[in-house]
């Protein structure tokens, strides 16, 4: 099971305009010398994340976001943002986990091939021929992906912006409100200690 840690506060902005970047050539996979090489994530998040990513999946390779916040208790603009973004990544993940999948086969079928005609592992060249023709041979499909990719980056500037500003007022609401409180409570303290004037007895007008 992959790992999860807390995005930092500049990554969890960035994150909100655009939820993953794409890569149009992804199907040639990284050597499983530098997977064993990357830094895996903390597995304890930052309590005070409101926004979790996990360490690459083992397929897709992509750090899926998941959030700690509970929907039901957002404002409407945000709760529809946050579901458009959870939708949008599992279609990402669900096209390069397909895709992966698909090349690993692929690779797989030309590595047995080789061995059972030449009774040895393809050389360096061969392999660069397949991934060549492998790459020709899904150019469509990767295509029609960064297409519709584009298309759903551009529409999420507009509900990411909403929902950004919906977090805004949300955050200044509660700060007035905190603010307002700590005034009442030192007026009352002030009170309290004979530090403010209280009129005694009978006033005249």
């Amino acid at each position: 099971m992959y790992s999860v840690r807390s995005l930092r506060p500049l990554d969890r902005c960035a994150s909100r305009c655009c939820l993953l970047i794409p890569l149009e050539r992804r199907a040639i996979q990284i050597s499983s010398s530098a997977q064993a090489n990357r830094p895996k994530s903390s597995p304890t998040p930052h309590p005070s994340s409101s926004l979790l990513v996990s360490s690459p999946h083992p397929v897709s390779h992509i750090r899926l976001l998941r959030f700690k916040e509970e929907i039901d208790s957002l404002p409407d603009v945000e709760r529809s943002w946050q579901r458009h973004r959870e939708h949008v990544q599992q279609w990402h993940h669900e096209f390069w986990e397909s895709n992966n999948k698909h090349f690993q086969d692929a690779k797989l079928s030309f590595e047995l091939e080789i061995r059972k005609t030449h009774d040895r592992l393809p050389t360096s060249t061969e392999l660069s021929s397949f991934y060549k023709e492998y790459l020709n041979a899904s150019y469509e499909r990767h295509a029609r992906y960064n297409s519709d990719w584009w298309k759903e980056n551009t529409q999420m500037l507009i509900p990411a912006f909403r929902a950004e500003m919906s977090a805004l007022m949300r955050s200044a609401g509660t700060t007035m409100m905190a603010l307002d409180a700590w005034w009442q409570r030192m007026g009352h303290a002030i009170v309290r200690v004979g530090g403010g004037y209280r009129a005694q007895g009978v006033t005249m007008r």
